[in-house]
């Protein structure tokens, strides 16, 4: 656990849900986590210097467990309506369907989850926020249901946000929204550190990657009195993404629990969450040329661009020819040594595959037949096969992982969606 630097503590296992996850399998186990365990994770925190949040229910945080955090700085994230009186280490997490229900609340920091059927009104429920707290967020737990429809309403909201936010100077001066912000004030990526230098645990000891993973119901990775183990730990940082390397989104969070849920893998992002980034971003580059020209720029910040495109992966789409030779290029370049095989060519393989089923994709909604080359062979079910016989559990040098691990999180659901859309068109 040396890297570890901070962790949330899930209260109850009804805690409230505070990023981008759904109400799934939740968390199992003992209702509230006893105050005997509290206070080991407490002192194993004292002693390892790590910052903590809670995460509670409407009930807040019972006395007794309040005593023992004592005069030390541990923020708590609570639904809004609960009992915890809101303070300036207090998250107040708004859901959007809700929202109309709720009287005004003080407070530091605020996050809006926001579902389709809202997304309507998200400025005005931010222009609300943005008045109350100092700290807005914006959270997707549906985004990778959105179509074109859903982004470009959001785009919209967004742009009639910012509008009303340059018409005022006091909150402009006061208020953080990284979602409009996150690339204002340095280079640097936004990121909760899930799985790199931060672990969620929950009621029961059990220890997850985030509190979405125990939601969803994944594999515990550990035990607060035990042992932390991640396989693969270096596939949750950013810099092995090929995708996020070099992108400019700055405010993006790249959430594992969304890559997990979209791609099967924490390291490589849907196509919803980029685009969903880049409209942000796009909103991001209007708002700093209009607080420029307004007079309300700062010219110690950072002017972001307006993105080319929005989802990186229509460069792919726009290739007349996709063909599979990058692919086994990159495959039989480790003929002789396939232990050399890293995960960062895993992830570039990946990146192709994946653009061969959004091409296959795209055909299918246009409603047209793909070209001769996705017809010619099935590049997928191939490669399925030539990695298993390949190299069928062969360990790929200290990343620990054999080549099985890896093809079978890749194949399982591009195999079978390729196939789907090459029949239905």
């Amino acid at each position: 656990m040396d890297s570890i630097r901070s962790i949330w503590i899930v209260l109850q296992t009804d805690a409230v849900l505070f990023c981008h996850e759904g109400p799934q399998d939740g968390i199992a186990g003992e209702y509230i986590m006893p105050l005997s365990r509290f206070q080991r994770v407490l002192g194993r925190a004292r002693q390892l210097g790590w910052a903590c949040t809670l995460v509670c229910n409407r009930n807040g945080l019972p006395d007794e467990y309040a005593r023992e955090c004592g005069a030390e700085v541990v923020d708590i994230i609570v639904p809004a309506g609960s009992r915890l009186p809101p303070d300036d280490r207090t998250t107040v997490v708004y859901e959007s369907d809700r929202f109309e229900h709720l009287g005004e609340e003080q407070g530091s920091k605020a996050i809006l989850r926001v579902y389709p059927a809202d997304l309507d009104r998200i400025s005005n429920m931010m222009q609300l926020l943005a008045t109350w707290f100092d700290h807005v967020l914006i959270r997707h737990p549906e985004m990778l249901s959105y179509g074109k429809q859903e982004f470009d309403l959001y785009g919209e909201q967004l742009r009639d946000f910012c509008q009303w936010l340059l018409k005022q100077p006091d909150i402009w001066a006061r208020v953080r929204i990284p979602n409009l912000m996150g690339g204002f004030q340095g280079s640097t990526y936004s990121g909760c550190g899930a799985g790199v230098s931060s672990v969620a645990v929950v009621p029961s000891g059990d220890m997850f990657v985030c509190p979405a993973a125990a939601v969803r119901g994944d594999e515990s990775c550990g035990h607060i009195d035990a042992s932390l183990t991640l396989r693969n730990r270096q596939l949750f940082k950013r810099e092995w993404s090929v995708t996020c390397q070099e992108c400019e989104a700055l405010q993006c969070e790249r959430c594992v629990d969304i890559n997990k849920r979209g791609t099967l893998e924490y390291c490589v992002p849907p196509a919803n969450a980029c685009v969903l980034a880049h409209v942000e971003l796009d909103a991001q580059a209007w708002l700093a040329q209009e607080a420029n020209c307004s007079g309300l720029w700062n010219d110690a910040w950072k002017k972001p661009s307006r993105p080319t495109i929005h989802d990186p992966y229509q460069t792919v789409k726009a290739n007349g020819s996709i063909g599979g030779t990058e692919v086994w290029r990159c495959l039989m370049s480790f003929d002789e040594d396939p232990t050399m095989l890293t995960g960062a060519a895993m992830l570039h393989i990946m990146h192709v595959l994946q653009g061969h089923c959004e091409a296959v994709w795209a055909c299918c909604e246009a409603g047209v037949v793909p070209h001769e080359a996705f017809e010619s062979t099935d590049m997928l079910r191939s490669l399925r096969q030539y990695v298993l016989e390949r190299y069928r559990g062969c360990p790929l040098g200290i990343e620990g992982m054999s080549f099985r691990d890896i093809e079978r999180s890749i194949c399982y659901a591009a195999d079978g969606r390729s196939r789907l859309n090459v029949g239905t068109a």
